[in-house]
């Protein structure tokens, strides 16, 4: 059969076999990884309210202000070879009158577990607020309110949606963890002069705030 028909089919025969016999063994070598192959385990934790970014965790601007946190993310790698989180990113929506708004979010790159390993990480991102981006000013006059400006303080609430991108072997896989974090407002309440100055850029009165609240609500 090998020497039939001459020796160019001959080697045609020989080398066609050899390949098909290469991506065989190929094939059946990953096959048989990806049945010990165990998805990570990734757990989200609990917010932390100091600075993700390791400055300032309240930032202001003269026409926004910026909340600087970070989310506890730990992973856990089951497996015999090394995983790499190759995107993390989480976008923040503000709940507010029945509606979300976007409010910021963050992005890490290129983090790598070791096998048969747990690692933690702290996953930076922040509220970015502006105030072009809020028209009528209700995500403003919300937080002024939940820091005390006007009245008591409450926990300030937003929702986010967490993708991460997973990358072991040659799989890729990005899955999105969505859920919401209430935190106390880390606005020093007895030194609130950037707050004011910016209500104050807004047009907004700090003695109308409750009326104004009320009539937004």
């Amino acid at each position: 059969m090998w020497t039939k028909g001459g020796r160019g089919r001959c080697v045609g025969r020989f080398c066609c076999c050899t390949l098909m016999t290469a991506v065989f063994l190929i094939l059946s070598i990953l096959l048989a990884l990806a049945l010990w192959v165990r998805p990570p385990n990734v757990v989200v934790g609990d917010l932390d309210t100091t600075s993700g970014s390791g400055g300032s965790v309240v930032q202001f601007s003269s026409d926004g202000l910026k909340i600087n946190l970070a989310v506890n993310i730990s992973v856990t790698n089951p497996n015999y070879f090394s995983v790499a989180l190759n995107n993390v990113k989480a976008t923040l929506k503000y709940p507010i009158n029945g509606e979300k708004e976007d409010v910021g979010g963050g992005t890490l790159d290129d983090v790598d577990f070791p096998s048969h390993s747990t690692k933690d990480i702290k996953f930076p991102f922040s509220i970015d607020y502006k105030l072009t981006d809020d028209p009528n000013y209700t995500i403003l006059k919300d937080l002024a309110s939940k820091c005390g400006l006007g009245g008591s303080t409450s926990d300030i609430t937003v929702d986010y949606t967490i993708k991460i991108g997973v990358r072991f072997l040659f799989i890729n896989v990005s899955p999105s963890i969505s859920n919401s974090y209430s935190f106390a407002c880390p606005i020093d309440t007895s030194n609130s002069g950037d707050l004011e100055e910016l209500l104050k850029a807004a047009g907004i009165d700090i003695n109308d705030l409750g009326g104004l609240l009320d009539g937004s609500s």
